[in-house]
Parts: C-alpha cells; sequence; structure tokens
C-alpha cells in the first residue's frame, strides 16, 4: 500500500485501506486522525462518487469537529432514506449541533427502518438519552 501511495498510483482499495489503516492504528476514536479520513474519503469519492462514500466522509467530518459541513453533505445525499447509518449520522451530527429534537426524530426514522433488534435497542437508548 504505501508504494502504490508513494508512486502516485493509489486507486479505491489502496484508499480504503488507508482508511482502515489510520483507524487501525489510532488508540481510540478520540485520537483518530478525522481530518485525514476526511481527505482520505474525498479520494474514494473520485473513484467511487456513492452516497454511501459520501455518508462515510459527512460522519467524519463531525467526528474532526465540522458537524455543520457534515450536515450540509448529509442534505445533499439522496436515495439512503431507508438506510439506518444515513438516519444515525444524521442524529449524531443534528444532536452535535444541538438540535435534539431534528436528532430524535432522525433516530424515530432509524428505528423506524431497522430490522435488527440489538439495533433497534441501541437506538431506543439514544432515544431514551436525548428525552
Amino acid at each position: 500500500m504505501q508504494v502504490a501511495l508513494k508512486q502516485g498510483h493509489a486507486g479505491p482499495y489502496q484508499i480504503q485501506a488507508a482508511i482502515s489503516g489510520v483507524h487501525a492504528h489510532s488508540a481510540d476514536w478520540q485520537s483518530t486522525d478525522w481530518v485525514q479520513i476526511v481527505a482520505l474519503y474525498g479520494e474514494l469519492l473520485k473513484f467511487e462518487p456513492t452516497s454511501v462514500v459520501r455518508l462515510n466522509q459527512a460522519v467524519a467530518m463531525c467526528m474532526a469537529g465540522r458537524p455543520e459541513k457534515a450536515m450540509a453533505v448529509l442534505d445533499d445525499i439522496e436515495n439512503l432514506e431507508g438506510y439506518v447509518p444515513f438516519h444515525l449520522a444524521q442524529a449524531e451530527v443534528l444532536e452535535r449541533l444541538r438540535r435534539d429534537a431534528d436528532a430524535r426524530h432522525a433516530l424515530g426514522l432509524a428505528l423506524e427502518h431497522t430490522q435488527n433488534a440489538a439495533e433497534a435497542q441501541f437506538i431506543r437508548n439514544k432515544l431514551g438519552y436525548l428525552h
């Protein structure tokens, strides 16, 4: 991976590996280099301009301390209305923006679309926390 990155011939798999590497070398989520992950997702978007990659970049933006920018990206994403991680990301960003009523609404949508019992319990716990 390092050789491909140095040669400037990184493709989507090398970029995904680099994102994973940043996560793997972080002691915890707080010490993760979120700015680097945002940049890597920007590069990945050149190869895979998908809603899910944009969603992942928005989450990284939020974690990097840029929830306003993350919200702008999320507001522009289409075709993920039934995708639970999309609604969970919205809820996280909205909570960081102190828009708790909107965050509860996003969590409600996530709960409506989930089919996983553990995920549903996580969402209910989050809803309880926001009340």
